[in-house]
């Protein structure tokens, strides 16, 4: 049966509905890739920089994208890039939150989605008239409580 590249009925699924000529999409990586996405998050035409806008601009698969930053030991350089991009990006939230460019609900649900920070809370815990608990356990393991003691387990 010939490769088609399309699913037809009856085909194992992986086999005859692999790409044409055995491509996968991690094969269109170019090392100039990474320093590609720095220049776009750098870009001052793009109002916001993200992994999808580069992916766009580059006619790229954003899946693909992703599988090259996941895979930091078949790409390093670009791993790398893409730490750096998340920085400016973080950078880009913070300063347009405190300038008011962005909306202030969006920067935290950025902030806290894409940047793993989180909303503060403080909690004060008082203690006013509290009670002291004092536990003596006399005897060990057995089960003789005629000391006042608290029975022992597994006896």
């Amino acid at each position: 049966m010939e490769n088609s590249g399309r699913f037809e009925k009856g085909n194992e699924i992986g086999k005859a509905t692999r790409f044409k000529n055995g491509n996968t999409l991690s094969c269109k990586y170019k090392e100039e890739y990474a320093d590609a996405l720095l220049e776009y998050f750098f870009d001052e035409e793009v109002v916001f920089p993200t992994i999808e806008g580069f992916a766009k601009r580059y006619k790229l698969a954003i899946r693909t994208v992703k599988d090259w930053i996941a895979d930091g030991e078949k790409y390093p350089r670009f791993a790398l890039a893409h730490a750096q991009a998340m920085a400016i990006q973080k950078d880009m939230l913070l300063v347009g939150g405190l300038t008011e460019k962005f909306n202030p609900q969006i920067v935290k649900f950025l902030a806290i989605n894409n940047h793993g920070m989180k909303e503060k809370v403080e909690q004060d815990i008082k203690s006013d008239g509290g009670f002291d608990v004092n536990i003596n356990v006399i005897g060990g393991h057995g089960s003789d409580t005629s000391s006042g003691g608290v029975q022992g387990c597994g006896g």
